[in-house]
């Protein structure tokens, strides 16, 4: 660890994994580091958030043909997709920029984009690693992509000589193999037709991660304020530059600003017009496993539905379903019933048990 002095300040809006990681950097190069972060120390301590570490399967939401899914979505009464027009500016401008981008020509260029962000993160993670002795759940147990039919196969294939070109290896399976492999899935009541294995992939708990990195940030004086939710920026009139952000009562100043706030960036900055960032809803079951029941190895992909099935230790995690909805975080009970079939169809046995 060889940290360089540097008498310069950033301000980092955001405590999450890209915030803690940013902080990471900046202060190893020698910056002074502050975090804002508007949940409290104990909401971000009792979070538990399963991910899978994934490059091959890094890539644009909007790829081609997404958007008849979502119009398709309509007439299924528990559709996998959804979009809810509230012709707002902001859903306008960002669905017409989304609907370029999903062209075939585009989608190939953005996700070669962010293969090599993928990289870059994961690189970024290994080197945080080597650094310190983290303790959090992780396990490299592969994942593996089912294919239900043979144009899925036939995809799958194509995709295969594609990640081959980003030094990506990956292995087509028979249905035999894949139910070899996983042999969870031997009582699958869906087609199988093959599989598409990746070995290097990995599962872990990215809040366990988080708090570990919180608690080295802090041992190297690395300042967080918790319960601070910046509402404002203020600017200079004549460059536009930064010269604070408020929250409540409080101004905070330093000599740069990172905002690592995802989605909710265009909130912060809305003149003269939003950014160009869009929610999408997701939702997350979680099962809990009986160590006598036989459950995942790897992490199971459906690329069709996006839906990701994850085991880590004691509990299976079930992501999926996409809404443009807006900041509409209301629960519907009908929108979680595509991720139930999933396990139901894949893993029957598993579906038994009642999410937590």
């Amino acid at each position: 660890w060889v940290m360089k002095e540097n008498l310069m300040k950033v301000i980092i809006v955001g405590a999450g994994i890209v915030g803690l990681t940013s902080a990471w950097y900046l202060h190893k190069a020698g910056y002074h580091v502050t975090l804002l972060e508007k949940e409290s120390a104990a909401t971000m301590r009792e979070k538990s958030e399963s991910g899978l570490f994934s490059i091959p399967h890094t890539q644009p939401f909007n790829r081609p043909g997404i958007f008849t899914k979502f119009w398709q979505g309509f007439a299924a009464s528990a559709p996998a997709f959804k979009i809810r027009a509230d012709f707002s500016i902001h859903q306008t401008r960002w669905g017409i920029e989304a609907l370029k981008q999903s062209s075939a020509e585009n989608y190939a260029q953005n996700r070669f984009r962010l293969f090599n962000l993928a990289k870059l993160s994961r690189g970024a993670l290994y080197e945080i690693l080597a650094e310190h002795e983290i303790t959090f759940a992780h396990q490299q147990s592969g994942a593996l992509q089912i294919c239900e039919n043979e144009a899925a196969l036939s995809a799958a294939a194509t995709q295969k000589a594609l990640l081959k070109q980003h030094e990506i290896e990956a292995t087509l399976l028979t249905p035999e193999e894949v139910v070899e492999h996983e042999p969870a899935l031997k009582s699958a009541t869906k087609p199988i037709a093959g599989g598409l294995l990746f070995n290097n992939e990995e599962i872990g708990d990215s809040q366990q991660l988080c708090a570990a990195l919180t608690k080295i940030l802090q041992e190297f004086g690395v300042e967080f304020i918790y319960n601070c939710e910046v509402e404002r920026i203020l600017t200079e009139e004549s460059s536009g530059q930064i010269r604070a952000v408020t929250s409540g009562e409080y101004f905070y100043q330093a000599d740069q600003y990172l905002f690592t706030t995802g989605a909710k960036s265009p909130t912060l900055f809305k003149e003269p017009f939003p950014l160009p960032i869009y929610p999408v809803k997701g939702y997350r079951l979680i099962y809990p496993i009986s160590p006598s029941l036989e459950t995942l190895r790897s992490a199971l992909v459906d690329p069709e539905q996006n839906i990701t099935l994850t085991r880590l230790k004691d509990l299976l995690y079930v992501s999926g379903y996409h809404g443009i909805e807006g900041f509409n975080a209301t629960q519907n009970p009908r929108e979680i019933t595509p991720l139930k079939e999933m396990v139901r169809a894949w893993l029957p046995h598993i579906e038994t048990q009642e999410p937590l």
